[in-house]
């Protein structure tokens, strides 16, 4: 080891995670548009009859299946929003575990939705349902 090096890496910054969170909110909102108006090259999304036969179902049906087979049918429906949201939950508990509060990861959560104000809903959305449970006790994020 050089003398210069230190023993360990630093952790992230709060504004490294922040940034992580607008790449991974700009990635699913783009994998979200419809293919034809794609500008990234994010693979493009499967037409709606090649994704395994899932289809509408009723909310009892919902109620009545286990919780991890509703997991598992997400994953195989859509497994690269399902993997961004996942990454981005994870991303929103090291913010909330440096901002301290929900109050304040709301207030990152609107910054990074207002990036662009034409589409705050769409990009408020995967943040508001990827970071459901983020928190502490009884102070967590709730969708």
């Amino acid at each position: 080891m050089a003398k210069d090096e230190p023993d360990t890496l630093p952790a992230p910054t709060l504004d490294q995670l922040i940034v992580t969170a607008i790449k991974l909110v700009d990635a699913i909102t783009e994998y979200r548009r419809p293919n034809e108006t794609r500008v990234s090259t994010i693979p493009k999304r499967e037409p709606e009859a090649r994704r395994g036969g899932f289809g509408l179902m009723s909310a009892a049906t919902l109620l009545n299946t286990d919780q991890e087979i509703l997991r598992q049918r997400d994953i195989v429906t859509n497994p690269i929003v399902w993997s961004l949201k996942k990454t981005l939950h994870e991303v929103g508990q090291l913010i909330y575990d440096r901002v301290g509060s929900v109050n304040e990861l709301l207030k990152i959560a609107e910054q990074i939705a207002d990036r662009d104000p034409d589409h705050y809903s769409r990009r408020m959305s995967p943040l508001d349902s990827a970071w459901n449970g983020v928190g502490s006790g009884n102070d967590r994020w709730m969708s």
